[in-house]
């Protein structure tokens, strides 16, 4: 051990080599990082990702939200609804004796009847039958901290799913708070009039996108300081969902205006239009639709009507402009060629060598003999 170690960290490190040497790692884990996982937790989703051919693909989805791939979320099938307070909650996971690692309490799963009839589709239940399939708790603590690390692990940003701090340790059945909040700030929650019905029953005044449900918890943000954090946390998951929406805008506009190498023309993803309708982020092709449909909407300007009578003042008209035009043709002409002349006059002589004329010189007389 180093010798500049404080009496405080050889103590701290005593505490945890002694941990470490008489219990399991895990239980570790289980006592001193995390000591709130049994408790319940809540998550908050302000926007939709799922997709329209897998919304009518199973019915539960269609009142939006987003689908994340854990078992805690037992209420809805593993989907987090839009604006709904979603509870995750312990549920286990049944698994293989075998693969249960070590140090992890086991539970068993209730004894299953034997099925009359013999079937592929039955062999699991006989499987399960002939000894109770032993499973993993898997804490609500746990599930968020692996839910949390998945989403918001994107290069783009965060998705916009968030804790809500304010409901922790709430049952979904008893949660009053949870249940006032949801008609504070939304009116309610989607939900389907009976097991038989297609599309989900919307509260009055839903919001559809994303500035609309920024201005309705705005509005309902009030001074109390359970409600006010509630309000933040949303708040800040909208912003989250926008910046991470934008981006995803973003790539797929680019890149269906490239073409690659085969002269394949990339096409915008359905989940592209999805978020642009959420933040009001007009597509470049919505842009030109636009302004097609407002040219075609704008009234023809009507041509202007002559008489019949005026015709021959029109004609004449004409006719003058067109003899002014071609007097002052001619004079430019005129005038150009006159420029010209001087233009060359200038330039020769110039250009043209001084002659000299040579001075008399006194002629010699002639000698006399």
């Amino acid at each position: 051990m180093n010798e500049t170690m404080t009496a405080a960290a050889k103590a701290d490190h005593g505490v945890w080599a002694h941990a470490l040497n008489d219990v399991e790692p895990r239980q570790v884990y289980e006592e001193n990082v995390n000591p709130d996982r049994e408790l319940n937790r809540w998550l908050f989703f302000p926007g939709n990702v799922i997709e329209p051919k897998r919304a009518r693909e199973l019915r539960h989805l269609r009142q939006g939200g987003i689908e994340l791939d854990s078992i805690c979320l037992r209420r809805f099938k593993g989907l987090v609804p839009r604006l709904r307070f979603t509870p995750l909650e312990m549920m286990p996971e049944w698994m293989p004796q075998e693969r249960i690692p070590e140090g992890m309490a086991a539970v068993a799963a209730p004894k299953l009847q034997i099925p009359q009839t013999f079937g592929e589709e039955s062999v699991h239940l006989l499987l399960m039958a002939k000894g109770r399939t032993p499973g993993v708790k898997i804490y609500p603590g746990d599930a968020l901290t692996a839910l949390l690390a998945d989403i918001n692990n994107d290069p783009r940003g965060r998705r916009g799913v968030v804790e809500i701090t304010a409901f922790k340790g709430h049952v979904m059945e008893d949660s009053q708070m949870g249940q006032e909040a949801q008609l504070h700030f939304f009116d309610g929650a989607p939900h389907f009039a009976d097991e038989r019905a297609q599309e989900p029953l919307l509260p009055a005044e839903w919001p559809e996108t994303l500035n609309a449900i920024r201005q309705k918890i705005e509005s309902r943000k009030v001074t109390e300081s359970t409600f006010r954090l509630i309000a933040e946390e949303m708040l800040g998951a909208c912003d989250d969902f926008y910046w991470w929406g934008s981006r995803v805008i973003n790539e797929a506009v680019q890149l269906g205006k490239s073409v690659n190498k085969n002269g394949y023309i990339n096409t915008l993803p359905p989940l592209v239009r999805l978020l642009s309708d959420q933040l009001e982020i007009p597509l470049e092709e919505d842009q030109l639709r636009l302004l097609g449909q407002s040219l075609n909407r704008q009234p023809a300007t009507p041509a202007p009507v002559v008489q019949t009578e005026d015709m021959g003042a029109v004609f004449k008209m004409l006719m003058e402009e067109r003899a002014e035009s071609k007097v002052r043709q001619t004079e430019l002409e005129k005038e150009l060629a006159d420029l010209r002349k001087e233009v060359q006059g200038k330039v020769a002589a110039a250009v043209a060598p001084k002659t000299t004329v040579p001075s008399a010189q006194p002629q010699p007389q002639p000698r006399r003999t």
